[in-house]
């Protein structure tokens, strides 16, 4: 049943490839900052700076293309931007606690990546479905480093499940680049 008219590739697309691959960078990035803020909360803020940082300019990138939007589109450049800042604030409200010893120093780091769970995820209901899969895996992960002692192979169950989550959704999706 293949017709030359047919546009759609079985393969997975670039964009999906290219989302995978900042979804491991991001989960990697998210694995090594939690365990820096276990050993030493006092240097860790400004790896979750760069990581929401990170995070925010993927979501952004990514709701861009996948929306056929440009990146001058302030309309809806700013909610999202508003968005991440709410993260970044509240995380810094957090390492605020611990410094005035209100929080002990090693519940920040899960803290820290629970809001940016909570935040990944809320910007994919707001429209971005490969937002909601990487909330889920941060989610999993963090989890799983405060369960378990071995966190490289929840890391790497988790990623596995992200990137089998993104490339059935992608085939759902049939690589439309409108979808959102």
């Amino acid at each position: 049943m293949d017709s030359q008219g047919d546009t759609q590739s079985p393969s997975v697309s670039r964009a999906t490839i290219v989302a995978m691959v900042v979804g491991l960078v991001v989960l990697g990035l998210a694995f090594g900052t939690i365990a820096v803020t276990d050993v030493s909360s006092a240097g860790s803020l400004l790896y979750w700076n760069l990581l929401v940082i990170l995070v925010a300019a993927a979501s952004l990138a990514n709701s861009r293309y996948h929306a056929g939007l440009k990146l001058t589109d302030f309309r809806t450049i700013l909610p999202m931007l508003l968005h991440w800042l709410a993260v970044l604030v509240v995380i810094h409200l957090l390492f605020l606690l611990v410094s005035t010893g209100r929080m002990a120093n090693a519940d920040v780091g899960l803290t820290c990546a629970f809001i940016l769970t909570l935040g990944t995820v809320l910007d994919g209901i707001r429209g971005n479905w490969r937002m909601i899969v990487l909330g889920l895996a941060l989610g999993l992960l963090t989890i799983g480093m405060a369960i378990v002692e071995q966190y490289v192979w929840v890391l790497l169950i988790v990623a596995l499940l992200a990137i089998a989550m993104l490339l059935i959704g992608a085939r759902l999706t049939g690589h439309r680049k409108g979808d959102a």
